[in-house]
């Protein structure tokens, strides 16, 4: 949890110290620059938290247009658990300009905490309590881009996220993603 906490932190502290710089350089900014999203197929890869639609590395494949794809997934050795993740979302760009945008997406996510079965472990039903009440999530919501340069953004997202176990809730993703053509 510790680990989980301090990547969101440091997450949300790169948005700020680029905006504050970005605030001091905005009169030479172009105002009307194209949407890349339109001219040609963008690729992308980075580091995505959440738990909605997949934790760790992410894959990112939007075509010209205003239609994208996002796969994401990880895995962590933590002693004698192995948790890990995987996702992937449908999004769709209501606004963009440049590598700037807002959209909707729609995701699905399955999550394991890892527990596993060994003989460290004295009992069965031990192994069922690790487990998570709640591995597959289902959710809607909206995500804004920010380009922190030519190629790298800072995205945030909310979404209505839906647990197995009957929960909705309203959480938050955050990603960085770097762009190629």
């Amino acid at each position: 949890m510790k680990t989980f906490i301090t990547a969101i932190s440091a997450l949300l502290l790169i948005p700020a110290l680029v905006f504050g710089q970005a605030e001091q350089s905005d009169s030479s900014m172009d105002l009307d620059r194209p949407n890349i999203f339109e001219q040609h197929d963008v690729w992308g890869v980075g580091a995505h938290v959440g738990l909605l639609s997949g934790m760790g590395l992410g894959v990112r494949y939007h075509p010209q247009g205003r239609i994208g794809f996002q796969l994401a997934g990880g895995v962590i050795s933590l002693g004698d658990e192995t948790p890990f993740s995987i996702g992937g979302e449908f999004q769709f760009d209501f606004d963009a300009e440049g590598r700037s945008r807002f959209y909707g997406l729609a995701g699905v996510g399955y999550y394991d905490n890892g527990a596993v079965d060994d003989e460290n472990t004295p009992e069965k039903d031990e192994l069922e309590e690790d487990k998570l009440d709640a591995p597959l999530r289902i959710g809607i919501g909206v995500a804004y881009e920010w380009d922190l340069s030519a190629k790298l953004v800072f995205n945030a997202n909310l979404a209505f996220t839906y647990f197995t176990d009957g929960i909705i809730l309203p959480l938050p993703q955050f990603a960085i993603v770097y762009y190629f053509n």
